[in-house]
């Protein structure tokens, strides 16, 4: 803000890294429930594999969720001082 950027510039430059830490770890924990699933299913009778709609369904939910989480952060940062932030630092 300090630089010229607006406070919807704030906002949106804390979402957007939000969303790439979201998305890493979307990834971590897709590669990590398959690999349990295919484990349980070798270790625990009438264990079924995982099915492609609960991926489906509970990944934006979560995505959701972490966005929302994501946004009171954002809004306090576009609200700051930039002359006491810098003083900070």
């Amino acid at each position: 803000m300090a630089l010229g950027a607006s406070a919807r510039d704030v906002i949106r430059l804390v979402l957007r890294q939000s969303l790439g830490m979201v998305f890493g770890g979307v990834a971590v924990g897709i590669l990590a429930a398959l690999a349990a699933g295919r484990l349980l299913m070798h270790t625990v009778d009438g264990m079924q594999s995982t099915e492609a709609s609960t991926l489906i369904i509970t990944i934006p939910v979560l995505v959701l969720a972490a966005m929302l989480a994501s946004f009171g952060p954002a809004r306090r940062a576009s609200q700051i001082d930039p002359i006491r932030a810098l003083r900070q630092d």
